[in-house]
């Protein structure tokens, strides 16, 4: 089992449980790959049946290679009644998060629409705008040393920064697309009054939303944090490592995580949208164990869609910080 990869997607549900490993003991797990194949698929298929003309015969490398391309995913971000924000957040995703020993060691999220890699990993994070992806010989240079090299490094702005008004350290962007979401949302905000006050968009992708809180987001709008409302796992794992490897000026994390739990949470399909501790893939315990408890994902019939409630939040946000700590939210910073 030890030389063994497992990859948890959606899709791949029915084969990871039948290797997934008996022994919780992390030091015993295998290399884990936790993966959101195509983040924000529906407005994809909208762009790709605008730019294409319907014409489902185009390919899908032609297509976003097209001069038009970033204009057209602007366009559809505003048919849809979008916030109309930079593409390098809300563009759809292929994203991959890879686990050693309930460690996270690296995330890979690929904007297809920019054309943008942004990598999160004990390098640091960074982002690197592909070269054209016809060209065999440059795609095959592309690695860690070469992203270090050519790759510009992600700002994580402290909110003195980016909020200039008291209120915006309350914005966020949090998902209440689907059913079930608005609900849990309502039963669970119990922590900011009047959170559709401080709404800013509520349909946005899960693996690039940590990109909020980054200089992309400048001149769109001020964020003070961001939330995974009840969502699956391959929504928001991506973001620890950013929360893990993102580093302030003074080379201290620049963001934080709570994870944020209820006595009677509400469930979708069946699972908890904001476990309590004892079910928490979170380290609850003090002391020098610091990992996921991912065993605890072996006896669901579909891993891909265990589920949390989490916060993230620039480094110095005390405004939220100080409501998470006093409503007893569990930080989750140093857990993986």
């Amino acid at each position: 089992m030890r030389n063994r990869a497992i990859i948890v997607t959606e899709e791949t549900d029915d084969i990871t449980t039948r290797f997934w490993p008996q022994n919780p003991d992390p030091d015993l797990q295998p290399l884990m790959f936790f993966s959101d194949p195509v983040d924000r698929s529906s407005f994809f298929e909208k762009f790709l049946l605008r730019i294409s003309n319907n014409d489902r015969t185009k390919k899908v490398g032609q297509l976003i290679n097209r001069k038009d391309a970033l204009k057209t995913w602007k366009e559809i971000d505003k048919i849809d009644n979008m916030i109309d924000g930079p593409a390098m957040i809300s563009g759809p995703t292929i994203s991959v998060t890879c686990l050693s020993k309930g460690a996270i060691i690296f995330s890979v999220i690929l904007n297809i629409v920019t054309q943008t890699v942004f990598l999160a990993s004990p390098v640091g994070v960074f982002s690197l705008r592909l070269p054209n992806y016809s060209d065999d010989r440059i795609l095959e240079k592309i690695n860690l040393e070469f992203i270090m090299k050519h790759g510009k490094e992600i700002i994580f702005k402290a909110s003195k920064k980016t909020c200039k008004k008291p209120d915006d350290m309350k914005r966020f962007v949090t998902f209440l697309g689907k059913k079930g979401y608005k609900e849990n949302f309502e039963d669970s905000m119990i922590f900011l009054n009047e959170p559709y006050k401080h709404l800013h968009y509520n349909k946005p992708g899960g693996p690039s939303r940590v990109l909020y809180l980054s200089e992309f987001q400048a001149g769109y709008g001020p964020i003070g944090f961001i939330m995974y409302n009840g969502e699956k796992i391959t929504e928001w794992i991506h973001s620890l490592a950013f929360v893990k490897y993102a580093k302030n000026n003074e080379g201290e994390p620049a963001l934080k995580i709570f994870e944020i739990t209820t006595e009677q949470p509400l469930t979708k399909d069946s699972i908890l949208m904001a476990p309590p501790a004892p079910y928490s893939v979170f380290r609850h315990k003090k002391g020098d164990d610091k990992y996921l408890n991912i065993s605890r994902l072996r006896d669901f019939d579909k891993p891909s869609h265990f589920r949390s409630m989490l916060v993230v939040v620039p480094y110095d946000n005390e405004k939220i910080i100080s409501i998470m700590r006093q409503n007893e939210y569990h930080e989750v910073s140093d857990n993986f």
